[in-house]
């Protein structure tokens, strides 16, 4: 077992660069991280590691001695002896191999997916007596993988080992062990890292005493709250990197815990790419305005005193339905640009506007009372009346909240009703308006050209053609003429 054991430590030291640490040669050899076996050069197990163990569901003594393991780990036969030929001609010529992913069928009957870094080793004579194969997990890897490419809210955090920092700290915080990972990352060289203090050299000066107070955490056995965590390093070249972490603590033959093993990837660039796809989450694609989804959040936070009195007011275009089957969905969509673009213009730095539905916007005012809303209403009428080039009716409620008791949803509420009864009041006048144009144009009183409707007051009865009048004032697009 020795033999094997010292040949194990000279492959891993070739394929995954430990060197000189008898500690990482333990580490390896019974961490739960990574599966390590090797075979004798008739493909028989010799040493079946605990993170073999673990991930192949069986143990030991159920192994070692045998090669009839690699009828349970591939039952398919034609990929069994695929699998088994490769790993003797590793044996035979000394072939070493790098990322060589199988999939195995667990004790269990589940399947995981292993990339393998493997080589062969020699006695003294020179002739091969076996190989060493060091195995990663990387089922999840690949879940993730797919994950972030459908929702983009999720990040990779298992990678194969050429990929992962590994970092080895001791009590003292002094760093016993970094991988090539590490170097080309930090961007200093391993010799400029050991023996150094880990926290007080590479991390940012605002992150070292929460990231210590984690590591002595670990350090005394708070293992599974803090087995992932975040913090930032700092390069040579002083740019912060978010790293996310996987820690666990490595123990000397009497038990006592005497140093972390750390698991680091670069998460920097993944979590920049998932806020900005939250950010994006919150935004209406049409408007640029925010959505229903942030106006709901935003309407839980906003619920202090400090923003008493809260005015809510809801705004719907009028007469969008009519626009879009006249005119087009692309006019509708400039309707309701502009009116987004009338609202960014009316509101405050700290009002919160949103589109919360196809045609309906609500804005909160914070720090609002009833005077303060109805000044905003007008001024929104102004310039949205100025703003668009199609028809922009908007019917508009508004209601405030002056106490906390008030519920914000029954403002909101009480703002929808009034622009509903707005917009009533709008249709009734429409309806009249419109049986006065028919008496128009029965009439005779309108002129119709290609650009314009001209239309005359000629006999019609006065009140009919005030209401005529009232109504396209509000529909710029027709000409009077009295």
């Amino acid at each position: 077992m020795i033999l094997y054991l010292e040949k194990l430590y000279q492959a891993v030291e070739g394929v995954l660069i430990f060197k000189h640490n008898d500690l990482l040669l333990k580490v390896i050899a019974e961490t739960e991280l990574i599966w390590v076996n090797t075979l004798d050069e008739n493909g028989n197990i010799v040493l079946w590691n605990k993170g073999a163990e673990k991930i192949s569901g069986y143990s030991k003594e159920e192994v070692v001695g045998k090669k009839d393991i690699w009828d349970l780990l591939y039952p398919d036969k034609s990929y069994r002896d695929k699998i088994f030929s490769k790993a003797i001609e590793i044996i035979k010529k000394g072939e070493i191999v790098k990322d060589f992913e199988t999939t195995i069928t667990r004790k269990d009957g589940s399947k995981r997916t292993i990339r393998w870094y493997s080589e062969n080793f020699t006695n003294t004579n020179g002739k091969p007596i076996g190989s060493v194969a060091i195995g990663i997990d990387v089922t999840y890897e690949k879940l993730l993988k797919d994950k972030l490419k459908a929702k983009k809210e999720e990040f990779e955090t298992y990678l194969n080992l050429a990929n992962i920092m590994l970092v080895v700290i001791d009590r003292e915080m002094k760093t016993k062990f970094v991988n090539k990972k590490v170097e080309e990352i930090l961007g200093y060289k391993r010799d400029d890292i050991l023996g150094k203090n880990w926290f007080d050299n590479f991390l940012p000066e605002e992150e070292k005493e929460e990231v210590k107070h984690v590591f002595r955490r670990i350090i005394n056995g708070d293992f599974e709250e803090l087995s992932y965590y975040e913090n930032h390093i700092v390069t040579k070249n002083s740019e912060k990197r978010l790293i996310g972490w996987y820690s666990t603590f490595l123990m000397d033959e009497a038990g006592n815990v005497v140093a972390t093993l750390s698991a680091g990837e670069d998460i920097t660039a993944v979590k920049k790419e998932t806020e900005q796809l939250k950010k994006l989450s919150f935004i209406d694609p049409l408007t640029g305005l925010n959505n229903r989804l942030f106006f709901e959040k935003e309407l839980q936070i906003i619920n202090t005193p400090k923003n008493y009195p809260i005015s809510m007011v809801i705004l719907d275009a009028d007469n969008l339905k009519e626009i879009n089957d006249t005119l087009g969905h692309k006019a509708g969509d400039e309707l309701l640009i502009s009116i987004a673009n009338s609202l960014k213009e009316a509101v405050r730095e700290n009002d919160i506007v949103a589109r919360i539905g196809g045609d309906e916007f609500v804005v909160i005012l914070p720090k609002t009372n009833e005077k303060g809303v109805k000044a905003f209403c007008r001024r929104l009428r102004n310039t949205c009346s100025d703003k668009n080039r199609v028809y922009c009716g908007v019917s508009i409620g508004y209601a405030t909240q002056n106490l906390p008791s008030e519920d914000l949803k029954k403002i909101l509420e009480k703002a929808d009703r009034k622009m509903y009864e707005e917009k009533k009041r709008k249709k009734a006048l429409k309806n009249g308006t419109l049986f006065n144009l028919i008496t128009a144009i029965e009439k005779k009183n309108l002129d119709l050209s290609e650009d314009k409707i001209m239309i005359k007051k000629g006999d019609l009865e006065d009140d009919e053609w005030v209401k005529i009048v009232k109504y396209l004032q509000e529909y710029p697009r027709a000409r009077l003429n009295s």
